[in-house]
């Protein structure tokens, strides 16, 4: 639990300036962005991170669609770019269901399995697929945008959840995340800790919904280059 701030209605600064006869008086200006609400806004983004997105991505995918800029035309034979997009959104997805069918959420610290590459793999395997949604349909436009805004998102949630494991499991979480880095795995001196994974554990934490949005995301990608 986090104990609650008082929130002014009108937050000010105070400061001093002087006079032309030399005494001083006292000025207030209002904050730009007061704390109360800064906290807010990354509360909301932490909490809603997930339709922020997605959101955010379909209405510039329907933005561009009414402006006329479409995807960029491929020969799905041949395009690389195309390959890489839906490779990376594989990828992603299979980064997020072996995260997913071995964490117990708030009841056992993950440390074994995709968590001994890195300590939020779920995150790793959703940017991987956003990154890759971005190269299979309009890479100049969407990366720039969309990319920066996950970080940004990913970043708030990454630094919330720390927060809530280190109260959980103290020491452990200490002596883990000491030795395992946060998001990007280190590929060249990987050290897998093997763990059972259970499909159980995969549909109680609901990860078919990424994975049926990733096949329709990408079917939705040949439909409009095959009819588009």
């Amino acid at each position: 639990m986090h104990s609650r701030q008082p929130v002014a209605s009108n937050p000010q600064t105070t400061t001093t300036a002087s006079c032309a006869n030399g005494t001083s008086r006292m000025e207030t200006t209002p904050r730009v962005f007061p704390m109360s609400a800064r906290r807010a806004l990354y509360r909301f983004l932490v909490r809603r991170r997930v339709p922020i997105s997605l959101i955010s991505f379909t209405l510039i995918l329907t933005i561009e669609g009414l402006l006329g800029v479409g995807w960029h035309h491929v020969n799905l034979r041949t395009d690389i770019l195309f390959g890489v997009a839906v490779a990376l959104v594989l990828i992603g997805v299979g980064v997020r269901s072996w995260a997913a069918g071995a964490i117990r959420k708030n009841s056992e610290l993950a440390t074994s399995g995709a968590y001994s590459l890195c300590r939020h793999p779920l995150y790793l395997g959703s940017f991987l697929m956003i990154v890759g949604f971005c190269l299979g349909t309009q890479p100049q436009i969407n990366l720039p945008i969309v990319a920066p805004l996950v970080v940004v998102i990913y970043i708030c949630s990454i630094r919330s959840e720390e927060v809530m494991l280190a109260q959980l499991f103290g020491d452990t979480w200490k002596s883990y995340s000491a030795m395992t880095p946060r998001l990007l795995p280190n590929l060249l001196q990987p050290k897998i800790r093997l763990t059972s994974w259970s499909i159980v554990q995969w549909r109680s934490n609901r990860e078919y919904q990424a994975a049926l949005g990733a096949i329709a995301g990408i079917g939705g990608m040949f439909a409009w280059y095959v009819f588009g």
